[in-house]
């Protein structure tokens, strides 16, 4: 074939796809749905560490709706968690998150 011949050809495209990109983008989608769950459920959703559980890594956006603080206020500082829990659950509740 001719390089004349080459000219008029249509161009084409490849789909390309690997295991590791299809798990990639499971793991991107599935992420958002995630998010998008934790972002819009009628709860406080949080993240603790089971070391520490002090130490909160994630407070969803809700507790400024449910509590009236923030996330950066509830992450700064554990104790208004703690103080929001009813004092006659609060032995319990520390108990049930060792």
């Amino acid at each position: 074939m001719s390089d004349a011949e080459m000219t008029g050809s249509a161009p084409t495209q490849a789909v390309i796809s690997s295991p590791d990109l299809d798990a990639t983008r499971a793991l991107r989608e599935a992420e958002e749905r995630y998010r998008s769950l934790v972002e819009h459920i009628p709860a406080i959703t949080y993240i603790y560490e089971m070391e520490n559980a002090e130490n909160t890594v994630f407070m969803s956006p809700q507790v400024e709706a449910i509590l009236g603080y923030t996330p950066a206020e509830m992450l700064e500082d554990p104790d208004l968690w703690w103080d929001r829990v009813h004092v006659e659950d609060r032995e319990r509740v520390i108990a049930e998150t060792e």
